[in-house]
């Protein structure tokens, strides 16, 4: 939850206050790494709170999907709120990417680890 937070804190920055954030970075790998972190927070914490129980398909769309609905919502605030920002179909792309990667990434990973 605090992961999504701060997203959405960054995401909602002026671009004059965004720069002296991250001086240097790569756009979206930041996105990238911001969705997938989010995805495999929110995986874990369900699978811990469902006693290491596997997440199934459902499960993972929910938690990628609303990952990826977060991401677009930020993406228009930015575009229509936000002076100084615009949205990007880029880095919705991108976030979308990260999330799937996230969540899905992880429960691969416990999986094997079984």
């Amino acid at each position: 939850m605090s992961w999504g937070v701060f997203i959405s804190y960054l995401s909602l920055l002026q671009s004059k206050d965004l720069h002296e954030v991250f001086i240097l970075s790569s756009d979206k790998l930041l996105h990238l790494g911001g969705y997938c972190l989010l995805s495999l927070l929110a995986t874990l914490a369900h699978y811990f709170s469902n006693s290491r129980k596997f997440l199934s398909k459902i499960s993972l769309r929910t938690i990628s999907g609303l990952s990826i609905l977060l991401g677009g919502v930020l993406e228009l605030a930015q575009e229509h709120y936000i002076p100084g920002r615009t949205g990007d179909v880029m880095d919705f792309i991108v976030n979308s990417i990260g999330a799937i990667i996230g969540s899905y990434g992880l429960n691969m990973w416990l999986r094997k680890r079984a």
